[in-house]
């Protein structure tokens, strides 16, 4: 759920800067779906998570009515032709929005990460403890120990593998190996968010294979 949230918030604020290039009402339509997705993932996110998680989505819900708010003032906006209207939106109101709901979820990016890190050392720890049982059961001379601490660390380097493999399944294409449609827009709203910070410019280059698509079915 986290991983669609961020996703659709990256993929939105990629909507409004195309809108301000190219004003079209599929665009528009295209917002209001991103929009819905973020929401549905933060309804997964309340009713599946922890309280912290539930105090995280009140908090992106709140900061998510402004940011709204300012991305259809910005493309009415855009509409009209008002350039002064469109500066004044994005430094007083979407900027300030979106700084807000990307700190939110990158801080909650970070707590899962820690949690992550803190499960890793737990798998360490087991495995430490599991060579002082084999130790033990040698010592003993205790064949079941031994045989018992294998199969426990086979285990967990197993579990250690299926993670590792998992995150690199949902960031990757599995045909070919390169990163997904999830993995760019996950670092494409990095750059973005990140430029609007900084004040320094972000630039994609697209590259469109014709009939590609037959090859690749």
């Amino acid at each position: 759920a986290y991983i669609e949230l961020d996703e659709a918030m990256s993929a939105g604020m990629v909507v409004e800067q195309r809108y301000q290039v190219e004003p079209d009402p599929a665009l528009r339509q295209q917002y209001h779906e991103e929009a819905a997705a973020m929401l549905a993932a933060l309804d997964e996110i309340e009713e599946h998570g922890t309280e912290a998680d539930r105090d995280l989505v009140f908090r992106i819900r709140a900061a998510f009515g402004p940011y709204e708010q300012a991305v259809l003032a910005l493309f009415d906006a855009v509409d009209s032709g008002e350039q002064a209207q469109i500066d004044d939106i994005q430094r007083n109101r979407l900027n300030p929005a979106y700084v807000q709901i990307d700190q939110i979820i990158d801080g909650a990016a970070d707590s899962h990460a820690d949690a992550i890190e803190d499960r890793m050392a737990d798998l360490s720890a087991s495995q430490g403890l599991v060579l002082i049982f084999t130790a033990g059961g040698i010592a003993f001379g205790v064949v079941i120990l031994t045989a018992f601490g294998v199969v426990l660390v086979r285990y967990l380097c197993f579990q250690v593998a299926a993670a590792t493999e998992s995150q690199h399944q949902a960031t990757h294409d599995a045909l070919t190996g390169l990163p997904n449609r999830t993995l760019f827009t996950d670092r494409l709203g990095q750059a973005l968010a990140v430029g609007r910070r900084s004040g320094e410019s972000v630039a994609v280059m697209l590259l469109d294979l014709d009939r590609f698509k037959e090859i690749n079915d």
